[in-house]
């Protein structure tokens, strides 16, 4: 969604945070599901089952209209990534890296999941992002 509000607003930096290129990290869905079966099986099963089939229409239209945009991208991106992520594979980001023609930055964390910001220990994304904020208000005020 960001992506897409860069091309028609004056945006003067993007963060993309586990932002698939490419979806489902089977690698990982099949660590989790030996890891603990009982929880990751019925977290898989209900995921399956309460998407609505015009849901899961509706993001792979939104992914394909998004994908040619990171070309497009004017504005400093930060990409961030968990390998871990059981949604996203974690080769979009090197995908989105390559792609962005802007000034960029790309930072891996191998934990965090899907829901970075819930995951408590991982501390290093919200030092991160200030850090690169501060940068951004930094270049815009030079």
């Amino acid at each position: 969604i960001g992506t897409n509000l860069c091309m028609n607003h004056n945006i003067s930096s993007l963060i993309l945070v586990n932002t698939p290129f490419h979806y489902w990290n089977i690698k990982q869905i099949i660590k989790n599901i030996f890891t603990d079966f009982n929880l990751f099986i019925k977290k898989y099963l209900k995921a399956s089952t309460s998407n609505s089939f015009i849901s899961i229409i509706e993001f792979l239209k939104l992914l394909h209209i998004t994908k040619p945009l990171f070309e497009k991208i004017k504005c400093p991106v930060l990409i961030l990534q968990t390998l871990d992520d059981d949604t996203v594979n974690p080769k979009s980001a090197d995908i989105i890296y390559k792609k962005v023609i802007s000034k960029k930055e790309k930072n891996i964390y191998n934990t965090g999941g899907h829901l970075i910001f819930n995951d408590a220990l991982n501390e290093q994304i919200y030092i991160d992002i200030c850090k690169y904020i501060s940068f951004i208000n930094h270049l815009n005020l030079v």
